[in-house]
């Protein structure tokens, strides 16, 4: 094999990578957005998802909460977020708090209490500073 086979094994091995990467944030996302569900009661509709060059993905999710349930005043609330995988964790972002959240793969059900908990007391800081 000459240098430039060599070289182009080590790329098609780089992009293999990068998109096993890549498949594994978005799986976790989906299966995290799945327990976000159950939790509210309510589904949470996507309106965007991108990743960027650095395997961070960028969420903006939005759900409608009601004066009454499905009736009545209404209200759209947008979440914007990203998630990158850093070894075995998944670093969870919630903008605009920049607080972020550090969740292993096998787990997330058991901190989504944990990250609303502590996103009211982020939202609590900023709103009262």
């Amino acid at each position: 094999m000459n240098k430039y086979e060599s070289l182009c094994q080590r790329y098609a091995l780089a992009l293999k990578r990068t998109r096993e990467s890549r498949q594994k944030i978005i799986d976790f996302v989906e299966i995290f957005l799945g327990e976000m569900n159950e939790h509210f009661g309510y589904p949470i509709t996507e309106t965007k998802k991108e990743i960027d060059e650095d395997n961070k993905l960028e969420l903006t999710r939005r759900f409608t909460i009601n004066e009454v349930p499905n009736k009545g005043n209404s209200e759209v609330i947008i979440i914007h977020w990203t998630v990158e995988k850093v070894l075995d964790n998944y670093l969870v972002m919630f903008l605009p708090w920049c607080k972020e959240f550090k969740l292993f793969e096998n787990n997330s059900s058991d901190s989504i209490e944990s990250i609303i908990l502590s996103l009211k007391q982020s939202k609590k800081t900023i709103y009262n500073s």
